[in-house]
């Protein structure tokens, strides 16, 4: 991994041989993610816009500059980068359309079945209120929050 000075004065980070990529953001952006995102939903990372319904995402890192693999997300957290990491960020379908050199890092995320999202809740109930808690204790508190939401 090398990191050399850009005209902008940044310090940015390169690995060899690396897919990294240079976020293109839309000119827009900031008015828009005000516009139609405002913190309800989640912000496409190209042009702002809020999506009710993420269903792409990619790895940004380099302090929102750039696009990442997997790998060389871990690659640069493992090397001492962890906090240029700012984490999975949805793509809209129609950014992605405008620009098809960002495909390579696009995660799809499927929807989560019933079954799997019951495990998840009862792992995370279990670490926050112990191990012993039963299934039983572990459902009704789903439901009171269900009820709470709904």
């Amino acid at each position: 991994m090398d990191m050399f000075f850009e005209p902008s004065g940044d310090w940015r980070l390169h690995m060899e041989d690396d897919l990294m990529i240079d976020i293109p953001f839309n000119k827009d952006f900031s008015e828009q993610m005000e516009r139609t995102g405002n913190g309800e939903y989640p912000s496409c990372i190209i042009c702002g816009r809020g999506i009710r319904v993420p269903r792409r995402m990619v790895h940004v890192h380099d302090g929102f500059a750039s696009l990442v693999s997997e790998q060389e997300a871990q690659e640069l957290n493992a090397s001492g980068h962890e906090g240029a990491d700012m984490g999975m960020w949805p793509i809209g379908s129609d950014c992605l359309k405008l620009h098809p050199e960002l495909k390579p890092y696009v995660q799809e995320q499927g929807r989560i079945k019933a079954n799997d999202w019951k495990a998840l809740y009862a792992d995370f109930y279990r670490q926050v209120y112990g191990e012993s808690a039963s299934d039983e204790e572990v459902m009704r508190d789903a439901q009171k929050r269900f009820e709470l939401v709904k």
